[in-house]
């Protein structure tokens, strides 16, 4: 199984390049599309900076596809496990969140990036 944990900004940019090749969309366009740079788009689709959820809706709709078509099952559909607790001072703590490609969906990995499925 590959261990590439990825954060959740990186599984999306993942999506997204994965339909920018198969419908040969470059850099460029994607930038003209949402109004950035093309610098901006990289750094999006490496997961250094989020799409938001306009910026979803604008890609979707340039490549002609749905939200879900764009993201994929295998992100969309992904469990996510419970990952918050209370520290010792009371204070809520959130766990990171990532993603590890298997194919054509996506495992998760919580709390110490332990993955889901561990111990099954």
């Amino acid at each position: 199984m590959n261990q590439n944990i990825m954060s959740p900004s990186e599984a999306v940019g993942k999506e997204i390049k994965v339909w920018m090749t198969r419908l040969g969309v470059t850099q460029k366009d994607l930038a003209s599309t949402l109004g950035i740079t093309q610098a901006s788009v990289s750094d999006k689709l490496r997961g250094k900076t989020n799409f938001s959820f306009s910026d979803l809706v604008l890609v979707s709709s340039a490549l002609q596809l749905s939200l879900g078509e764009l993201l994929g099952d295998g992100l969309l559909n992904a469990k996510i496990p419970t990952t918050a607790e209370l520290s010792n001072d009371g204070e809520k703590k959130i766990a990171p969140i990532g993603f590890i490609p298997n194919g054509a969906t996506y495992l998760v990995a919580g709390a110490g990036f332990e993955p889901a499925a561990s111990g099954l």
